[in-house]
């Protein structure tokens, strides 16, 4: 018969396994319950996007651009980027060199433009001082070469600042719509004009960032989406020739036609490049605020793990998916295809969630609980918390049997 002293015993060992137990289960509660930051891969094809530019962290307590050395401003286009015609809207000033006026400055008004075209492709460059919003938007086909319209917009607050230089070049004509031109001699305005670029005329100049400015890139026509076809002879595996057909497929198909095979391979639109890759930006948005239901520009795409936290996401077209990233991430390609927008970001986010509504949506980071068990440096963490939960449970079912 057990006696009160070995009775106090085991009910105190009870309250402290117990303990311990309750304990154990509001660790793996909260471990469940909380999303852990991790690295992420995001390749997504889109109909728009709003990101914030980031210069490198020793230009952006600059006070002006001209204090910024070369070394930490931000090339904002690829330099591979050729583009038909360029329209500037909103700007500050351009400083250019004119046939008929001399140097000038031209400062376009509000609602005023300048357009850039000249007889061969054009070369721009955008640079970025501040961190700057940029919001990127394909606009459609231009409707004179039949190439792909970009539509730019920067800044928006005071505190941003860029410039663009664009090459002079024979026969570069400047259209003038709403522009204050300010000469040696006089200012004037002109409603509507153009103007003449001297051939030996400087880089031309760009300045802006106290106003929002649209920029429109009108791209050199790309061959588009068509079909391969393939001649493949079955007796001695020679294949002729490919040739590029004008229409588009959207599968491989294969046709047996004597001795030969036919094969009609889909080929997709050429890819242009738009922004510089690599870039550092922050606060990525995917979707179009609206007062009744925002407006998604995802088309499609996957976002990866690659550290393994979890299986690749396959994005549904027209979901609203929503990040926050408490350090920079890197947009590693920006370009164009077929009027799509395909962006591949990368970095370590903080909330990654998904879903049909701002209401529904879903969290899609791994869980405290699964990122320990998945690096194998915490798995002796995960461990331990088993070992105890299962140790105290056994103990309390062995001590649980007694009674005074």
């Amino acid at each position: 018969m057990a006696t009160s002293t070995d009775l106090r015993y085991r009910r105190r060992l009870f309250l402290v396994l117990s303990a311990i137990t309750v304990i154990t289960l509001v660790v793996i509660a909260v471990m469940i319950f909380q999303t852990r930051a991790t690295l992420v891969e995001l390749d997504l094809s889109l109909s728009g996007a709003e990101l914030t530019v980031l210069p490198p962290a020793d230009a952006r307590s600059r006070k002006t651009a001209g204090d910024v050395p070369a070394r930490t401003r931000v090339d904002l286009l690829d330099p591979a980027l050729r583009l038909r015609k360029i329209d500037v809207r909103e700007a500050d000033r351009l400083s250019a060199l004119l046939e008929e006026r001399g140097s000038v400055d031209l400062r376009p008004q509000v609602g005023g433009a300048i357009c850039f075209e000249a007889g061969a492709p054009l070369e721009a460059g955008l640079r970025l001082f501040r961190p700057t919003r940029v919001t990127i938007l394909p606009a459609g086909r231009d409707r004179r070469s039949g190439g792909a319209v970009v539509k730019l917009t920067l800044g928006g607050t005071k505190a941003d600042s860029w410039s663009g230089t664009i090459p002079a070049q024979p026969e570069m004509r400047l259209e003038l719509r709403n522009v204050e031109v300010r000469a040696a001699a006089a200012a004037v305005t002109i409603d509507r004009g153009s103007e003449d670029v001297s051939a030996d005329s400087p880089v031309l100049e760009l300045h802006g960032g106290s106003r929002r400015a649209e920029i429109g890139l009108f791209l050199l026509p790309d061959r588009g989406p068509s079909t391969l076809l393939r001649v493949v002879d079955l007796a001695t595996g020679d294949e002729a020739s490919p040739r590029s057909l004008s229409f588009s497929s959207t599968e491989l198909r294969t046709l047996a036609f004597e001795n030969r095979l036919i094969l009609l391979e889909p080929q997709p639109g050429a890819m242009q490049t738009l922004l510089h890759p690599s870039l550092k930006m922050s606060d990525l948005q995917l979707f179009r605020p609206d007062p009744v239901e925002p407006e998604s520009y995802v088309l499609g795409g996957r976002i990866r793990f690659p550290l393994g936290e979890r299986e690749t996401v396959e994005v549904a077209p027209g979901a609203l998916l929503s990040l926050d990233a408490r350090e920079p991430l890197t947009l590693t390609s920006c370009s164009l295809t077929s009027g799509r927008l395909e962006i591949a970001v990368r970095g370590k986010v903080a909330h990654l969630a998904m879903g049909p509504t701002a209401d529904l949506h879903t969290e899609l980071l791994p869980n405290l609980f699964r990122w320990l068990y998945t690096h194998e440096l915490r798995k002796l963490i995960y461990g331990i918390l088993a070992s105890v939960l299962g140790t105290s449970l056994a103990l309390l079912k062995l001590f649980g049997g007694f009674k005074e």
